[in-house]
């Protein structure tokens, strides 16, 4: 048991020590690679166990330095701490920190072997299949179309039949990665004997196909960064703390034949590692994905060309509606703010369903806002709601109340009901998480 009396005590000695084996121990196998983790001093002040960690391969040399200065060591705690009897310095080597960053690079490289393990299990199923459908979310973004278009490329360079089918129109700033390609709608497509490669999609349901293209597949493959993914597939490539699905769409085109890494597939990429990542502005963001970022420009991409079509193309008509929507904001106990796009506001100036999702952004970045919310209208009694947050709400969570997912900051769900109702229960479920 610790009392406040030794626990000071240990605390002093503890400083006194640790400036001591920095500055005024001058044995040479005392050195700064030693760290003074933890003092116990006995309840009777007789014994001071001080518990060091030596960052070096000459651990019982150090230690042993250590003993051979205990008798100066003491002396200057006897100085600087006023007791009546000072304690006996008595060092002992602690593995802690040690155990600790070993178990912490062993959890690290099992879980780049499991990585690894999957892309194989991936690059396996690919070459074994001559026939592939690639398939991803119903309401497409930059994530899904990137990179189920750089597959579609990269597919085709190893000689495959490759079809992309989505029954959701594309956004029309995500129009331009489609030039030159088909987007087959599920009645359209006429063929048997293929793999179903389904990208950035945390479940089945939500595939943009038919039932008859899920269930008419001889093997599924579901590529996904989402943590709320349920690992539908026969063949798993899940890793959620990637920035993107093309992040790992990247991963897998370097494991198969990097020479494969073209200015068309670079492109896609591209578009998808910007637009999840929000030009670098979002959590997700890693060193990895800069890295990425570097090698895709070195391929002479025309990034000025993807920015203008994804960010400086929108109609008139959109800002427009952008204008009455922001009209729609509203801000609740200074941390929440609600947006709405009806129906109707759609339907007057001639909007996509699909083209709105970005409108969240501007409630999320209103000062103060930690979460933001759009009620989307699809119909009278059917809502698309996206969330965001900046830093410590976890929407995934809310959104999973709601059969919905996605990631910490950035999820989404549909509830079949009117805006108003859909709306007095999200805010009820969100009151409770703020």
């Amino acid at each position: 048991m610790s009392y406040p009396r030794t626990k000071r005590i240990s605390e002093e000695i503890k400083k006194i020590v640790s400036k001591l084996i920095l500055q005024d121990i001058k044995d040479p196998r005392v050195t700064s690679l030693i760290s003074v983790v933890d003092v116990d001093v006995t309840a009777d002040l007789k014994y001071a166990y001080i518990y060091v960690s030596i960052f070096s391969n000459e651990k019982a040399t150090a230690l042993e330095g250590l003993k051979n200065a205990s008798g100066f060591i003491r002396r200057e705690v006897g100085k600087q701490v006023k007791l009546r009897y000072t304690p006996e310095i008595i060092f002992k080597l602690d593995e802690s920190i040690e155990k600790g960053v070993y178990m912490s690079e062993l959890i690290q490289k099992l879980q780049e072997e499991k990585k690894m393990s999957q892309i194989n299990d991936v690059i396996d199923v690919i070459r074994r299949s001559d026939n592939i459908v690639i398939t991803s979310h119903y309401s497409p973004d930059g994530d899904s179309i990137g990179s189920s278009v750089a597959l579609y490329h990269m597919f085709k360079n190893i000689c495959k039949n490759v079809y992309i089918v989505l029954d959701d129109k594309i956004p029309m700033n995500l129009q331009f990665l489609c030039n030159n390609i088909s987007i087959n709608k599920s009645e359209d497509l006429n063929i048997e004997d293929y793999t179903l490669v389904c990208v950035d999609c945390g479940d089945f349901s939500r595939l943009s196909c038919s039932d008859q293209i899920k269930q008419n597949s001889k093997i599924i493959v579901n590529i996904d960064h989402h943590a709320s993914n349920n690992k539908f597939g026969n063949v798993n490539y899940i890793d959620e703390n990637a920035s993107s699905t093309c992040e790992l769409v990247y991963n897998l085109v370097y494991k198969l034949d990097k020479k494969l890494l073209d200015k068309d597939i670079a492109q896609c990429l591209y578009t998808g590692l910007i637009t999840d990542t929000g030009n670098f502005m979002y959590s997700n963001t890693h060193s990895s994905s800069f890295k990425m970022a570097a090698d895709l420009l070195s391929l002479n991409i025309d990034k000025q060309r993807i920015i203008e079509n994804i960010y400086q193309s929108n109609p008139l008509n959109l800002i427009k509606l952008i204008g009455e929507a922001i009209g729609t904001i509203e801000v609740i106990n200074k941390t929440v703010a609600c947006i709405e796009v009806t129906r109707e506001l759609m339907d007057k100036y001639e909007i996509d369903f699909n083209d709105v999702d970005g409108i969240v952004n501007y409630a999320r970045d209103i000062n103060g806002v930690e979460l933001a919310i759009l009620f989307k209208e699809k119909s009278d009694s059917e809502i698309k709601i996206s969330f965001r947050s900046k830093s410590y709400i976890d929407v995934n969570r809310i959104a999973s109340k709601f059969k919905g997912g996605g990631h910490k900051r950035a999820s989404g769900c549909t509830m079949n009901m009117s805006l108003k109702d859909a709306k007095s229960k999200i805010i009820s479920e969100v009151l409770k998480h703020i």
